[in-house]
């Protein structure tokens, strides 16, 4: 610093940001929160069209789960069956 008014004036622009960001910033991040979560947040019609396809989804997993289950079943007592001939 080259004066005392240079000094002052470094002061006061040092206490004009920190009244700034006293007042300004917590207002400014409250709305840039809302602005984000809305643009993240899905709207609700989609959340339950995802739960109708995720529930169509399981069921479709489970049936084929089911069936692969019966065809294991039916592969190792068709293969007993086979190997209990042999002897």
């Amino acid at each position: 610093m080259r004066s005392w008014g240079d000094a002052v004036l470094t002061l006061a622009t040092a206490a004009e940001y920190g009244l700034m960001g006293v007042l300004v910033v917590p207002h400014v991040a409250r709305w840039y929160a809302k602005v984000s979560a809305a643009r993240l947040a899905p709207p609700v019609k989609s959340l339950a069209e995802r739960l109708a396809e995720v529930t169509a989804t399981r069921a479709a997993a489970l049936e084929a789960r089911g069936i692969e289950l019966q065809r294991i079943g039916r592969s190792l007592h068709d293969g007993t069956q086979t190997a209990l001939l042999w002897w």
